[in-house]
């Protein structure tokens, strides 16, 4: 099975963006971010036969949406100048790639098929470097022999968060759909205003992995697996509430990656787990709701050998510690009232992780969450995507990714693991036969 880009194409804005526009200075939470792309795919079935647009007439219609949509999300068709620390909005334009997929839509979404799958998501995105030549926003349209179709979107790190991902193509589907004559929305990008740039002398750092050391194991948690995995968190009666799909998935991936650690080291470990927190409409500042850019913050819960009860590691507990700790991060945010009180939370937070990287006697598990994000609404004009993922190269050991599956009420996770550990990860006798789904690439 082969990829094949057929034709590369910058899309700029449909209107010139205003001189007085020309330069977004980032803001001191943009420079924080790493120079990384976020990449999402969203994948979307053949047309019943005889039905709407052909995949020409479906790129051609994306084409100029995007062009329109760039109108409102005018950074994105400018480029990033790291010395000054701003977007030039210069509109050279949005890179547009066309790419045929020698292969079936069905292929792709069999969820048994996980070397395939594995092999094609890194390839139906793009996933470039952060320099002042590449564009922020990077668009891949991949057409299959069955008429179905898949969109790889990459949005550079250093504007944008999952919120701002989502928020866009949210919009780019509603104008592709309805027009930009019919689109309310219009996003700020003031959150410079509110945190101005800073010394920011530790940023986050892109880390590149050998291709053929890591690789990614996937698991699918359904409705039944993850009432299981409350079940058993709340079984002992020491957890005084009920716990989140989101809290108990991401509880037994981190204890099942320090259940790898052991096996790796033939001891417990301390360990540390970074969740994202969207502080949006969360925090005392009169900050626009429409913010676009990075505005997360991060709670940080923490294990210690120590917490081990005579070398059986208890579930309720990593709950209950990502539970906590998420409180308090949300209960902090809660009450800043200035700037500098968010820039001290983030600070003390990201400090935290990046001391724990380089501590080699730690290990670090960097989570994001895609939950409750409207990606299954992203509908171009030809229905809705019957699968949206994180197509991303994996570059980092003990990374997690989680996303609801498309009913909404199960949980897709990924996580990136040394090929030597893959076979081991999950492997718990108690908690495993409760999976209804498991599926490893």
């Amino acid at each position: 099975m082969e990829v094949q880009i057929l034709s590369r194409k910058q899309i700029a804005p449909s209107s010139p963006t205003p001189e007085h526009l020309r330069y977004l200075k980032i803001s001191y939470l943009d420079q924080l971010a790493p120079p990384i792309c976020v990449p999402r795919l969203f994948c979307y079935p053949p047309n019943e036969e005889g039905q709407g647009l052909n995949t020409t007439e479906k790129s051609e219609l994306l084409k100029r949406s995007l062009s329109e949509a760039l109108t409102l999300f005018y950074p994105l068709a400018g480029r990033y100048i790291k010395d000054k620390l701003l977007v030039d909005c210069n509109d050279n334009g949005a890179e547009y790639l066309e790419a045929q997929v020698s292969g079936s839509m069905s292929q792709l979404l069999d969820e048994g098929n996980s070397e395939l799958q594995a092999k094609w998501l890194t390839l139906l995105a793009p996933d470039p470097v952060e320099s002042e030549s590449n564009p922020l926003a990077l668009v891949q349209f991949n057409m299959f022999e069955c008429g179905g179709v898949a969109i790889g979107l990459s949005l550079a790190h250093r504007v944008a968060d999952g919120s701002s991902v989502f928020t866009f193509m949210d919009t780019w589907a509603k104008i592709c759909r309805m027009g930009i004559g019919n689109i309310q929305f219009c996003p700020s990008f003031e959150l410079c205003s509110f945190f101005p740039q800073r010394d920011a002398s530790t940023p986050f750092k892109r880390t590149e992995a050998a291709d053929d050391k890591l690789t990614t194991k996937r698991l699918v948690f359904n409705t039944a697996a993850i009432s299981n995995l409350k079940a058993i968190a709340s079984s002992t009666g020491t957890l005084k509430y009920q716990p989140t799909r989101v809290e108990v998935v991401l509880a037994f991936m981190w204890m099942s990656v320090i259940r790898l650690a052991k096996a790796r080291h033939g001891h417990l470990r301390p360990s540390l787990l970074s969740i994202p927190v969207n502080m949006r409409k969360r925090t005392m500042l009169p900050i626009p709701e429409n913010s676009w850019g990075n505005f997360v913050g991060r709670a940080v819960p923490r294990f210690s050998p120590e917490d081990d009860d005579k070398g059986k590691l208890q579930f309720h507990v990593f709950v209950g510690k990502v539970h906590d700790a998420v409180k308090s991060t949300l209960s902090n945010i809660a009450k800043t009232s200035t700037a500098d009180d968010i820039v001290s939370l983030v600070d003390d937070a990201n400090g935290e992780l990046l001391e724990a990287l380089q501590n080699p006697d730690l290990d670090c598990c960097i989570s994001s969450s895609w939950c409750r994000f409207p990606k299954y609404e992203a509908d171009l004009g030809w229905g809705k995507p019957s699968w949206v993922t994180v197509p991303k190269k994996p570059i980092r050991r003990n990374l997690i990714a989680l996303t609801d599956t498309k009913e909404g009420d199960g949980i897709e996770a990924l996580v990136y693991l040394d090929q030597n550990d893959l076979h081991l990860f999950g492997q718990d006798s108690e908690i495993m036969p409760l999976l209804c789904q498991e599926i490893q690439a």
